[in-house]
This record gives structure tokens, sequence and C-alpha cells, in this order.
């Protein structure tokens, strides 16, 4: 199957256009598994710059593919493979794979971690006023290349006890971490062209605060009419924890009663890093919020 997709704005600007190839296949075994490719060529991008001028996108190509056991074995697995490059140096991949067993026809319970890792060229971090910007209407927007990880786990289970009680849970601890670098600006709204500070133009400084606050100062001329600017540190390490349950009673025929459990844990660091030891026990002592809900539905006969 191949598909070809071409978006614009209100403008006339183009801001999307690519191709799809994608091709799926299952065995006689019941098997079953796909593949893909996607091609995005180079387009104009109206949201990077948060209401500000339109700039450019490089193009880029990505991979997919996935592929499933038999659905009907007390044994599933999946596994869920993917990776793009930018012409512009930026990437992504991940992986994801999933175990669901079925030990009971009123049983389930599926496990299913996955990892991910991207770097991103462009990431926006700020914009500050600067009347030598006349390309930019008189302000500085600030990017900066920015790579992430992320690692997660999704749990779920389900038990049917009769037609008319049921219990469903929902786990899934994550942890993601940013690290931004290489602070920049794009030379001329609608292009490509990006200049590094430090490297290319003006100079960057990296202070800390009394309180050990990492900042930068950021001087976008290196000594030219363009004022200085300071920024914080965008880095971030966010760690969450999200569990429910649900308990679904059928007291009588089209009235429910659900008795539902909700837990989350999360917590942030000014750190661009993910060490999973250091985060899983950060998570873990992160302060728990509970909460507990009963939904009633009643249906009146007339």
């Amino acid at each position: 199957m191949t598909g070809v997709e071409r978006y614009s704005n209100y403008d006339g600007d183009v801001t999307g256009r690519g191709v799809t190839v994608v091709g799926d296949a299952t065995l006689t075994s019941y098997w079953n598994g796909y593949a893909g490719f996607q091609r995005e060529f180079a387009a104009l991008d109206d949201r990077a710059t948060r209401g500000g001028p339109v700039i450019g996108r490089a193009a880029g190509t990505g991979f997919f593919s996935g592929i499933n056991s038999d659905r009907r074995k007390p044994v599933v697995l999946s596994l869920n493979v993917n990776a793009g490059r930018g012409d512009d140096g930026s990437r992504n991949s991940s992986v994801s794979v999933s175990a669901t067993l079925k030990p009971a026809s009123n049983v389930s319970l599926s496990v299913g971690p996955g990892f991910s890792t991207s770097t991103t060229t462009d990431q926006y971090v700020s914009s500050v006023r600067d009347s030598t910007a006349t390309l930019f209407a008189g302000r500085r927007y600030v990017f900066a290349q920015l790579d992430q990880r992320q690692l997660y786990m999704s749990t779920r289970g389900s038990m049917t006890f009769t037609p008319a009680l049921s219990l469903e849970l929902f786990a899934q601890p994550l942890i993601a971490s940013g690290d931004y670098y290489g602070f920049q600006e794009f030379a001329a709204p609608r292009e490509l062209e990006r200049r590094i500070y430090g490297r290319d133009v003006g100079s960057v400084i990296t202070t800390r605060s009394d309180d050990g606050e990492r900042r930068y100062l950021i001087d976008p001329d290196g000594g030219g009419p363009a004022p200085a600017f300071g920024l914080g540190d965008p880095n971030f390490n966010f760690r969450s924890l999200r569990g429910t349950g649900v308990l679904r009673w059928e007291w009588r025929p089209g009235s429910t009663a659900f008795l539902v459990w909700t837990q989350t844990r999360s917590g942030s660091a000014p750190v661009g890093n993910l060490v999973f030891n250091r985060d899983r026990r950060e998570l873990l002592d992160a302060p728990a919020d509970n909460i507990f809900l009963l939904k009633i539905s009643y249906l009146m006969g007339f």
C-alpha cells in the first residue's frame, strides 16, 4: 500500500508532504508482520516559533516494522521497531515488546516495556525581544539541539469473575530525560540555515547561581548592537508512575457500580541524563497521590 500526503495552511504554505509505503503479511501459522518506509520532503513549519514567523523544516526518512505471534494462543508476543533520520542530522529510534498471557478464558495479563531515543536539531527554547532582529519582527527565537531518552513499562491485567463482576488493573512507570545544547537561531524566516551561538555567531557563557542552578548568558552577535540575554537551564529528568484499578459490578440489569482507585507519583530534576538505578529509586521515593471514586449508574424503569 502506498500513500501520498500534502498539507498546507491558510496562507498557502506547504507544511508537510511525503510518501509512505507499507506492506504486511500473515503466515499460515497466524503470525503476522508489517514493514514500512516513509519519506518526508522539505517543507515549512508554522508552529515551531510558537506564533512567530514560519521557518524551514528539513526532509527526513523513516522505517517502521513489527511482528505479532498467533493471537489465539495463551501467550501472544509482539515486537515493534521504528527508526528515522532527518537530512539535517536529527534522528529517532524506538523499540517496544509485549507479552500477553491468557492462562484462562477469564484472565489476561499484558506486560510491555519500551525504549525510545531521539536527537532534535531545532527544538524551540524561548524568544526574547531584540530590536536588531529585524528579519524576525523584533524578536530573537532561540532553538537548541535536544537529546531525549524515554523508558517505560505498561502493565495491564483483567479478570472476569462473573458476567456481572470484573476487575481491571493498569500501571505504567515512565522515566524521561532531555539534554539541551548547541543554542542557535535561524538565519532567516522560511529558511533551513541555522547559526549556533559560540560557534557561528556570538558567544555563550555558562554561569551558576548561588543555589547551584546553571544559567546561560548569550551574546547573539559577539559585541555588536544586539543585547545579551540570559536563559535558565532547560535540561530535565522526569519520572512518573500511574496506576489504576477498576472494579465493575452490574448489580442489576442496566445498573452498574464502578469502584475506581488511582495512584500517581511524579518527580523531576534539572538534569539531562537518564540513569536507571537513580531514577527508579527517586520514582519509588516520590510521594503518592491516591484517589478513590465510586460511580453508580441506575436504570430507571417507566
